[in-house]
């Protein structure tokens, strides 16, 4: 996601009745993936194929 913003929720509306449909993302959906430098469980190079999880 661009610049670490979190993405809103989606409301759908039908009959004046309002529905969640996507929650709101979470400060935690957006750092899962990023890789902490500091930390030695983290791949050393994330360029590296063999260093990413699969």
């Amino acid at each position: 996601n661009y610049n670490h913003v979190a993405r809103p929720p989606v409301v759908a509306v039908r009959d004046g009745i309002a529905r969640l449909i996507v929650r709101r993302e979470t400060e935690e959906d957006l750092l899962r993936l990023d890789i902490d430098p500091a930390d030695p469980a983290d791949p050393a190079d994330p360029a590296d194929p063999a260093a990413v999880p699969r």
